[in-house]
Protein backbone atom coordinates (compact mmCIF):
# COMPACT_ATOMS: atom_id res chain seq x y z
CA UNK A 1 0.00 0.00 0.00
CA UNK A 2 1.36 3.17 -0.43
CA UNK A 3 0.53 4.85 2.78
CA UNK A 4 3.62 2.45 3.94
CA UNK A 5 6.26 3.64 1.80
CA UNK A 6 6.58 6.65 3.82
CA UNK A 7 7.21 5.17 7.15
CA UNK A 8 9.53 2.79 5.53
CA UNK A 9 11.45 6.26 4.18
CA UNK A 10 11.54 6.79 7.75
CA UNK A 11 12.93 3.55 9.17
CA UNK A 12 15.73 3.89 6.49
CA UNK A 13 16.69 7.52 8.12
CA UNK A 14 16.35 5.78 11.80
CA UNK A 15 18.19 3.35 11.65
CA UNK A 16 21.45 5.34 10.68
CA UNK A 17 20.04 8.13 14.06
CA UNK A 18 22.94 8.26 15.91
CA UNK A 19 21.04 9.37 19.09
CA UNK A 20 22.52 7.14 21.99
CA UNK A 21 21.01 4.09 19.76
CA UNK A 22 23.15 2.24 17.33
CA UNK A 23 21.44 -0.50 15.23
CA UNK A 24 24.53 -3.22 15.47
CA UNK A 25 24.12 -6.41 13.44
CA UNK A 26 21.16 -8.27 11.91
CA UNK A 27 20.62 -11.42 10.77
CA UNK A 28 17.76 -14.00 9.23
CA UNK A 29 17.37 -17.08 10.78
CA UNK A 30 15.27 -20.18 8.59
CA UNK A 31 13.82 -23.27 9.92
CA UNK A 32 10.99 -25.47 9.50
CA UNK A 33 8.34 -23.84 10.78
CA UNK A 34 9.15 -20.41 9.18
CA UNK A 35 11.62 -16.77 9.47
CA UNK A 36 12.40 -14.99 12.16
CA UNK A 37 14.13 -11.38 11.74
CA UNK A 38 16.73 -10.61 15.04
CA UNK A 39 17.58 -7.20 15.76
CA UNK A 40 19.84 -6.40 17.95
CA UNK A 41 20.26 -2.97 19.26
CA UNK A 42 23.28 -1.57 21.58
CA UNK A 43 22.71 2.13 23.56
CA UNK A 44 25.15 3.75 26.17
CA UNK A 45 23.28 1.81 29.48
CA UNK A 46 21.99 -1.48 28.37
CA UNK A 47 20.84 -3.93 25.43
CA UNK A 48 17.77 -4.26 23.75
CA UNK A 49 17.10 -7.58 22.23
CA UNK A 50 13.95 -7.96 19.85
CA UNK A 51 12.19 -10.86 17.69
CA UNK A 52 9.88 -9.89 14.68
CA UNK A 53 7.89 -12.95 13.30
CA UNK A 54 7.13 -13.18 9.58
CA UNK A 55 3.41 -12.51 10.73
CA UNK A 56 4.73 -9.55 12.43
CA UNK A 57 4.43 -10.11 16.16
CA UNK A 58 7.09 -8.38 18.30
CA UNK A 59 8.38 -9.25 21.60
CA UNK A 60 10.94 -7.12 22.92
CA UNK A 61 13.07 -8.46 26.47
CA UNK A 62 15.71 -6.45 28.55
CA UNK A 63 13.39 -2.98 27.58
CA UNK A 64 15.76 -0.77 29.37
CA UNK A 65 13.97 1.95 32.10
CA UNK A 66 17.24 4.54 32.03
CA UNK A 67 15.96 7.05 29.34
CA UNK A 68 12.52 7.79 28.87
CA UNK A 69 13.05 9.44 25.83
CA UNK A 70 14.65 5.85 25.20
CA UNK A 71 11.13 4.13 24.74
CA UNK A 72 10.06 6.82 22.57
CA UNK A 73 12.44 6.07 20.09
CA UNK A 74 12.51 2.03 20.76
CA UNK A 75 8.31 2.68 20.01
CA UNK A 76 8.99 4.15 16.88
CA UNK A 77 11.48 1.99 15.71
CA UNK A 78 9.16 -0.96 16.20
CA UNK A 79 6.28 0.61 14.27
CA UNK A 80 8.46 1.34 11.12
CA UNK A 81 10.52 -1.75 11.18
CA UNK A 82 7.26 -3.64 10.81
CA UNK A 83 5.55 -1.62 8.38
CA UNK A 84 8.98 -2.06 6.60
CA UNK A 85 8.09 -5.92 6.12
CA UNK A 86 5.23 -4.68 3.66
CA UNK A 87 8.52 -2.54 1.45
CA UNK A 88 10.96 -3.17 -0.28
CA UNK A 89 13.79 -1.54 -2.33
CA UNK A 90 14.04 -2.23 -6.10
CA UNK A 91 15.25 -0.99 -9.58
CA UNK A 92 11.74 -0.05 -12.20
CA UNK A 93 12.34 1.05 -15.60
CA UNK A 94 9.71 3.72 -16.51
CA UNK A 95 8.91 4.88 -20.40
CA UNK A 96 6.78 6.46 -22.63
CA UNK A 97 4.27 4.71 -25.06
CA UNK A 98 4.74 6.72 -28.09
CA UNK A 99 4.47 3.97 -31.36
CA UNK A 100 7.41 5.41 -33.85
CA UNK A 101 6.05 6.60 -36.95
CA UNK A 102 5.10 4.24 -39.60
CA UNK A 103 4.91 1.57 -37.18
CA UNK A 104 1.34 0.86 -35.70
CA UNK A 105 1.06 -1.22 -32.88
CA UNK A 106 -1.26 -4.82 -32.88
CA UNK A 107 -4.51 -4.30 -31.21
CA UNK A 108 -3.26 -6.97 -28.46
CA UNK A 109 -0.54 -4.58 -27.80
CA UNK A 110 -2.28 -1.71 -27.16
CA UNK A 111 -4.71 -3.30 -25.18
CA UNK A 112 -2.05 -4.86 -23.14
CA UNK A 113 0.99 -2.11 -23.55
CA UNK A 114 3.13 -5.22 -23.99
CA UNK A 115 5.62 -4.26 -27.15
CA UNK A 116 7.20 -7.09 -28.88
CA UNK A 117 9.17 -4.92 -30.44
CA UNK A 118 9.96 -2.73 -27.46
CA UNK A 119 12.37 -0.30 -29.94
CA UNK A 120 9.61 0.69 -31.93
CA UNK A 121 7.47 1.64 -29.25
CA UNK A 122 8.92 2.72 -25.26
CA UNK A 123 10.55 6.71 -25.31
CA UNK A 124 12.35 8.33 -22.89
CA UNK A 125 12.90 5.17 -20.85
CA UNK A 126 14.80 5.83 -17.29
CA UNK A 127 15.47 3.54 -14.26
CA UNK A 128 14.49 4.64 -11.11
CA UNK A 129 15.14 3.17 -7.71
CA UNK A 130 11.43 3.35 -5.83
CA UNK A 131 10.12 1.93 -2.61
CA UNK A 132 7.20 -0.10 -3.52
CA UNK A 133 5.24 -3.07 -2.17
CA UNK A 134 6.47 -6.08 -1.19
CA UNK A 135 4.96 -8.96 -3.10
CA UNK A 136 2.89 -12.17 -2.02
CA UNK A 137 3.15 -15.69 -3.28
CA UNK A 138 -0.18 -16.89 -4.73
CA UNK A 139 -0.99 -20.13 -5.65
CA UNK A 140 1.90 -22.36 -7.05
CA UNK A 141 4.27 -19.26 -6.60
CA UNK A 142 7.28 -18.74 -4.33
CA UNK A 143 8.59 -15.41 -2.71
CA UNK A 144 12.18 -15.21 -3.07
CA UNK A 145 14.56 -13.11 -1.40
CA UNK A 146 17.43 -12.15 -4.12
CA UNK A 147 20.69 -13.05 -3.56
CA UNK A 148 22.87 -12.19 -6.59
CA UNK A 149 21.56 -10.72 -9.51
CA UNK A 150 23.91 -10.05 -13.01
CA UNK A 151 23.75 -7.03 -15.26
CA UNK A 152 22.58 -8.38 -18.71
CA UNK A 153 23.67 -6.20 -22.09
CA UNK A 154 19.95 -6.10 -22.55
CA UNK A 155 19.17 -4.21 -19.08
CA UNK A 156 21.68 -1.92 -20.39
CA UNK A 157 19.66 -1.54 -23.98
CA UNK A 158 16.71 -0.92 -22.29
CA UNK A 159 17.70 2.47 -20.46
CA UNK A 160 19.71 3.32 -23.60
CA UNK A 161 18.32 5.34 -25.73
CA UNK A 162 18.42 6.09 -29.97
CA UNK A 163 18.60 9.90 -31.14
CA UNK A 164 15.07 9.61 -31.11
CA UNK A 165 14.74 8.87 -27.50
CA UNK A 166 14.04 5.35 -27.92
CA UNK A 167 14.88 2.27 -26.38
CA UNK A 168 17.82 -0.02 -28.03
CA UNK A 169 16.51 -2.93 -26.87
CA UNK A 170 14.41 -4.95 -29.97
CA UNK A 171 12.60 -7.60 -28.05
CA UNK A 172 9.66 -8.22 -25.90
CA UNK A 173 9.27 -5.72 -23.12
CA UNK A 174 5.98 -3.89 -21.40
CA UNK A 175 3.99 -3.12 -19.33
CA UNK A 176 6.10 -0.44 -17.80
CA UNK A 177 6.92 0.24 -15.40
CA UNK A 178 8.50 -3.32 -14.63
CA UNK A 179 11.65 -4.12 -12.30
CA UNK A 180 13.92 -5.42 -14.41
CA UNK A 181 17.22 -8.16 -14.24
CA UNK A 182 16.71 -11.70 -15.14
CA UNK A 183 20.22 -13.11 -14.34
CA UNK A 184 19.76 -14.21 -10.68
CA UNK A 185 19.45 -16.27 -7.52
CA UNK A 186 17.47 -16.32 -4.66
CA UNK A 187 16.77 -17.80 -0.96
CA UNK A 188 12.79 -19.02 -0.92
CA UNK A 189 11.21 -17.19 1.72
CA UNK A 190 7.82 -18.22 1.56
CA UNK A 191 6.13 -20.82 -0.89
CA UNK A 192 2.10 -20.28 -1.66
CA UNK A 193 -0.58 -23.00 -2.36
CA UNK A 194 -0.02 -26.01 -4.15
CA UNK A 195 3.88 -26.13 -4.29
CA UNK A 196 5.80 -29.12 -2.97
CA UNK A 197 8.97 -29.21 -4.41
CA UNK A 198 10.46 -26.31 -2.79
CA UNK A 199 10.43 -25.21 0.88
CA UNK A 200 11.78 -22.01 2.85
CA UNK A 201 15.68 -21.69 2.98
CA UNK A 202 15.94 -23.46 -0.86
CA UNK A 203 18.70 -21.85 -2.91
CA UNK A 204 16.79 -21.41 -6.23
CA UNK A 205 17.80 -20.21 -9.97
CA UNK A 206 15.16 -18.81 -12.53
CA UNK A 207 14.33 -19.55 -16.03
CA UNK A 208 14.21 -16.00 -17.61
CA UNK A 209 11.10 -17.04 -20.03
CA UNK A 210 7.92 -17.63 -18.77
CA UNK A 211 6.55 -20.13 -20.99
CA UNK A 212 2.97 -21.34 -20.63
CA UNK A 213 3.36 -25.10 -21.66
CA UNK A 214 -0.18 -25.54 -23.59
CA UNK A 215 0.43 -23.37 -26.68
CA UNK A 216 1.48 -25.57 -29.91
CA UNK A 217 4.90 -24.10 -29.31
CA UNK A 218 5.30 -25.39 -26.11
CA UNK A 219 3.89 -28.82 -26.51
CA UNK A 220 6.21 -29.12 -29.44
CA UNK A 221 9.59 -28.79 -27.55
CA UNK A 222 9.79 -24.82 -27.99
CA UNK A 223 8.92 -23.01 -24.81
CA UNK A 224 11.07 -19.87 -26.46
CA UNK A 225 8.47 -19.76 -29.12
CA UNK A 226 5.44 -19.81 -26.37
CA UNK A 227 2.69 -17.57 -27.74
CA UNK A 228 2.09 -16.98 -24.35
CA UNK A 229 5.41 -15.84 -23.43
CA UNK A 230 6.02 -13.55 -20.30
CA UNK A 231 10.05 -12.68 -19.38
CA UNK A 232 11.22 -11.71 -16.18
CA UNK A 233 12.74 -8.67 -16.15
CA UNK A 234 11.11 -7.43 -19.08
CA UNK A 235 6.96 -7.86 -18.96
CA UNK A 236 6.99 -9.29 -15.30
CA UNK A 237 8.74 -7.81 -12.27
CA UNK A 238 12.92 -9.22 -12.53
CA UNK A 239 15.36 -9.27 -9.72
CA UNK A 240 17.15 -6.08 -8.98
CA UNK A 241 15.01 -5.98 -5.89
CA UNK A 242 14.92 -6.91 -3.02
CA UNK A 243 12.15 -10.00 -2.91
CA UNK A 244 10.65 -11.54 -6.46
CA UNK A 245 7.63 -13.65 -6.70
CA UNK A 246 8.28 -16.17 -9.06
CA UNK A 247 6.02 -19.12 -10.52
CA UNK A 248 7.45 -22.39 -8.59
CA UNK A 249 7.48 -24.57 -12.07
CA UNK A 250 10.17 -22.08 -13.01
CA UNK A 251 12.41 -22.51 -10.17
CA UNK A 252 15.70 -24.70 -9.93
CA UNK A 253 16.92 -25.67 -6.67
CA UNK A 254 21.39 -25.17 -6.89
CA UNK A 255 22.29 -26.21 -3.12
CA UNK A 256 25.02 -28.98 -4.84
CA UNK A 257 26.62 -25.68 -5.75
CA UNK A 258 27.64 -25.71 -2.21
CA UNK A 259 29.40 -28.99 -2.64
CA UNK A 260 31.71 -27.43 -5.42
CA UNK A 261 32.06 -23.55 -3.69
CA UNK A 262 31.74 -24.32 -0.39
CA UNK A 263 30.44 -20.83 0.32
CA UNK A 264 27.06 -19.45 -0.01
CA UNK A 265 27.95 -16.18 -1.32
CA UNK A 266 29.61 -17.96 -4.42
CA UNK A 267 26.89 -20.72 -5.13
CA UNK A 268 24.74 -18.00 -4.74
CA UNK A 269 26.89 -15.58 -7.21
CA UNK A 270 27.02 -19.08 -10.00
CA UNK A 271 23.76 -19.56 -9.63
CA UNK A 272 23.08 -16.24 -10.89
CA UNK A 273 25.31 -17.27 -13.98
CA UNK A 274 23.01 -20.24 -14.88
CA UNK A 275 21.05 -17.83 -17.04
CA UNK A 276 23.57 -16.63 -19.57
CA UNK A 277 25.51 -19.99 -19.38
CA UNK A 278 22.56 -21.53 -20.32
CA UNK A 279 22.43 -19.21 -23.60
CA UNK A 280 26.01 -20.05 -24.64
CA UNK A 281 24.70 -23.76 -24.06
CA UNK A 282 21.77 -23.57 -26.37
CA UNK A 283 23.78 -22.10 -29.29
CA UNK A 284 26.47 -24.19 -29.20
CA UNK A 285 24.46 -27.46 -28.45
CA UNK A 286 20.99 -27.13 -28.98
CA UNK A 287 21.14 -24.58 -32.30
CA UNK A 288 24.12 -25.15 -33.84
CA UNK A 289 24.72 -29.45 -32.91
CA UNK A 290 27.68 -29.36 -31.08
CA UNK A 291 30.88 -29.46 -31.94
CA UNK A 292 33.26 -32.70 -31.61
CA UNK A 293 36.95 -32.27 -30.36
CA UNK A 294 38.98 -30.92 -32.39
CA UNK A 295 36.53 -28.64 -33.99
CA UNK A 296 38.07 -25.35 -34.92
CA UNK A 297 35.28 -22.88 -33.76
CA UNK A 298 35.17 -19.11 -33.75
CA UNK A 299 33.31 -16.72 -30.77
CA UNK A 300 32.48 -13.43 -31.84
CA UNK A 301 32.28 -11.61 -28.82
CA UNK A 302 33.93 -12.12 -25.49
CA UNK A 303 31.57 -10.50 -22.63
CA UNK A 304 29.86 -13.25 -20.21
CA UNK A 305 27.98 -15.29 -22.73
CA UNK A 306 31.26 -15.76 -25.41
CA UNK A 307 33.48 -16.40 -21.70
CA UNK A 308 30.75 -19.25 -21.32
CA UNK A 309 31.28 -20.81 -24.76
Amino acid sequence: PTFLILPSSIFRVLIYFKYSLNISHTTTHNNTIGIEKRVYVESKSSRYYCCRHEKNSFNTHRFSTSYPRRYVIMLIYQFTSSLLWYCMLALRLHGEWVPRKGYVPTPEEERTKKAHHGSRVWKNTTVKLEDIERPKPGPGEVLLRIRACGICGSDIHMYEKDEEGYMLYPGLVGPLPVVIGHELSGEVIEVGSGVNQLKPGDPVTCEEMWWCGVCDPCRGGLPNHCVNLEEMGFTKDGGFAEYMVVPAKYCWKIDRLLDAYRSEDKMYEAGSLVEPTSVAYNAMFVRAGGFKPGAYVVVWGCGPIGLAC
